[in-house]
């Protein structure tokens, strides 16, 4: 911003509180880390400063990062002041909003609040966490102060951000507008579901790499051009989560795990980077399904739950249909009228998502029951 310099490794500190917190900052001082990332919501200010105190670290070779979570208006300068007593430190390097203000009247106020304390020497650059593309615009509409940094969620299955529906290269946006992007929680799951440390192709990565499957994905945001801030309580991650730069990752790499999103049905995040795997991306929604019987014998038709159990749904006879309101991914199976038949599979798909079908009534989709006998897990 005004030729200060942020180290590309932080250390995060959400949930980091207590003698604990203040042990874990400790160590990750001990070992390198000089960004430190805190909020007013974390609760641990005060933690975070026995910690830059104890560890003997002069205060100009620290970049110390706080966020504004819920003082919002004119509480802000309170609140800011607050921090930085709690901190025992004069001045913050970069201070931002923790997430967006439904109220961009309210937002304005009180960036025009921090950037008053940017004059004041209080704070040294602006940023913003948890915004997406429209609400920076907003800010850098109305911010006579450069912003400067944006920390946003960045994993491979929500890049850039909790939440982006419109599939928005935030990391691509940032740097088109001379934002600095900080990606947090590479390795957490939340707000998904999905685990990238249990997944399979990260996994053989990292052995191939010989880290581990943390420092995989903490280099990929790095080579992304983001900063990353990693956060731990065990002594043994915080050391290994501040070696990232001994190893690289290729071009092929880097778009395996950038990929990934494409295997993901979530409709809160659209992929943005490229689909390498050529992965036929659904939406996920209602479909309304009619089942033909085409062979020439009844068939018995039943719904697979998520863990194996088949739940008969009813016999469908030679010549007859039968419809089923159902979501996407959901599995369906059918079987000879005979007991001992093995059960064929289908996945029930969002008409008009994904590949052409071309048998429609109407707007529901039509699978006919020759399908399942053809392949036995067929998928539409």
């Amino acid at each position: 911003d005004l030729g200060h310099r942020m180290p590309l490794l932080g250390f995060g500190t959400s949930q980091l509180t207590g003698a604990a917190g203040e042990e874990a900052v400790l160590h990750a001082l001990s070992v390198g880390y000089r960004h430190i990332d805190g909020a007013e919501n974390y609760n641990n200010d005060v933690d975070i400063g026995r910690a830059v105190r104890r560890s003997g670290v002069p205060r100009e070779e620290l970049f110390i990062v706080n966020k504004l979570s819920r003082s919002w208006g004119a509480a802000a300068r309170g609140a800011v002041l607050q921090q930085l007593e709690h901190m025992g430190v004069d001045y913050f390097d970069l201070y931002m909003l923790h997430g967006p203000h439904q109220n961009y009247s309210i937002m304005r106020e009180t960036w025009e609040i921090l950037e008053e304390l940017v004059d004041e020497g209080k704070i040294r650059s602006l940023g913003v966490s948890n915004f997406d593309e429209q609400q920076m615009d907003a800010v850098l509409q109305f911010s006579k102060k450069r912003l400067a940094y944006v920390q946003n969620k960045l994993s491979p299955f929500r890049p850039g951000h909790q939440a982006n529906p419109h599939g928005s290269d935030l990391v691509r946006y940032a740097r088109r507008n001379g934002i600095m992007f900080v990606g947090y929680s590479a390795v957490n799951a939340w707000p998904g579901r999905l685990d990238p440390l249990q997944d399979l192709i990260l996994r053989q990565l990292a052995d191939l790499k010989q880290v581990s499957v943390a420092q995989l994905l903490n280099r990929w945001v790095l080579q992304l051009g983001a900063s990353v801030i990693p956060r731990s309580s065990n002594k043994a991650r915080i050391e290994e989560n501040a070696k990232l730069f001994h190893f690289h990752l290729t071009t092929q790499e880097m778009a395996y795990i950038s990929g990934l999103q494409w295997f993901v049905h979530d409709s809160n995040n659209k992929p943005f980077f490229p689909n390498i795997f050529g992965v036929k991306k659904t939406t996920p929604g209602p479909v309304d399904v009619i089942f033909r019987n085409d062979v020439g014998h009844s068939v018995q038709i039943a719904w697979l739950s998520d863990d194996g159990r088949e739940i008969d749904l009813g016999k469908v006879s030679q010549g007859e249909d039968f419809s089923q309101l159902t979501v996407t991914g959901h599995k369906f199976g059918i079987r000879y009228s005979s007991s001992g038949a093995s059960t064929k599979l289908v996945r029930s798909h969002r008409v008009g998502q994904g590949q052409n079908l071309d048998d429609m009534v109407g707007d529901k989709q039509l699978i006919l029951m020759s399908s399942f006998l053809e392949d036995a897990k067929l998928e539409l």
